[in-house]
């Protein structure tokens, strides 16, 4: 099997175009190009170009001193760290550190303004029943026109700040659009990798008690796996520091759960796989060469969590 493409590293490989694309058939011949040369056809280039510049749009809501309200986070946050193994998606996951309502007013008259060959429209806004917040999500699209047709429309969730999870940024470089004549943001920014990983422990140990409750968090588990080698390669962060996020992550919500009359989670937790899980982690498996099996997965993650525990 061939290596999965690293797409940020093929962007910079592409020769920067002076000109802007005119219609969205122009821009998807010059995308369907680059998949040629990539060798790889599979559509998740036109996404990440998409969500790039929208996640640009969404982060030039901005503090005084330029730092952005919204944060990735996510699979899409993933899409940006793990270069070789993200999966194509197109939704934009997010934390928002100000009252939502508020961002979402001031991202209207954001996206009033072109950016490069796009504009924009927002779709209405529907609230997500998530029972231990008490500010709930919302759930929105994103739609970009080239010259007046529309070429994307990508899904938006913001969520509000957990706990510490806003008091520290993480940024990237953005991957680098210019070979398709559009100026993209320098970088993009998200939530801390620690709070990544907790948020994702904190999903993958959700109870499974259909049909009360079912767990269908088996991608997690595929981007923990890919976590642990990303901060094992980095360095950073330190795993006490993973321990401290994962501990606020389940307390944080423990209490709304509580508030909301259900059953407060702990931490410590293990991950317990399930037979439903078998065929979607196959699939996603396949999709990106992943190199362990389900069962495998789970006994290295769960001898890494035993290891965080240690660090408190």
């Amino acid at each position: 099997m061939t290596s999965p493409l690293d797409l940020s590293a093929f962007l910079k490989t592409l020769q920067r175009r002076d000109k802007e694309p005119n219609s969205a058939r122009v821009l998807n011949s010059w995308i369907a190009q680059a998949e040629r040369k990539a060798g790889s056809e599979s559509g998740r280039l036109g996404w990440l170009i998409a969500s790039t510049v929208v996640t640009a749009k969404l982060q030039k809501v901005s503090q005084a001193d330029q730092t952005p309200y919204f944060l990735l986070k996510g699979g899409t946050l993933l899409q940006h760290r793990l270069t070789h193994f993200s999966r194509a998606t197109r939704d934009l996951d997010g934390m928002v550190r100000a009252d939502l309502d508020t961002f979402i007013a001031l991202l209207d008259s954001e996206l009033a303004y072109d950016w490069g060959p796009f504009s924009f429209t927002r779709g209405s806004v529907s609230l997500i029943n998530v029972p231990y917040l008490e500010v709930k999500p919302r759930r929105f699209t994103v739609s970009l026109f080239l010259n007046g047709v529309i070429w994307r429309t990508i899904n938006v969730e913001i969520s509000p700040s957990e706990g510490g999870v806003g008091e520290d940024i993480e940024s990237f470089l953005a991957p680098d659009i210019a070979g398709f004549g559009i100026i993209g943001p320098e970088q993009l920014s998200g939530i801390p990798l620690s709070y990544q990983i907790a948020q994702k422990v904190h999903a993958v140990t959700d109870p499974h008690n259909p049909p009360a409750s079912r767990n269908d968090r088996v991608r997690d588990v595929i981007d923990l796996v890919l976590l642990k080698e990303l901060i094992e390669m980095l360095g950073a962060p330190h795993l006490g520091d993973v321990a401290d996020s994962i501990q606020e992550t389940f307390i944080f919500r423990a209490m709304g759960s509580r508030k909301a009359g259900m059953t407060a989670r702990t931490w410590p937790a293990t991950i317990q796989a399930y037979p439903h899980w078998e065929v979607e982690f196959e699939r996603t498996a396949r999709e990106i060469n992943f190199p362990y099996s389900l069962s495998e997965s789970i006994q290295l993650l769960n001898s890494w969590l035993l290891g965080i525990q240690r660090k408190k």
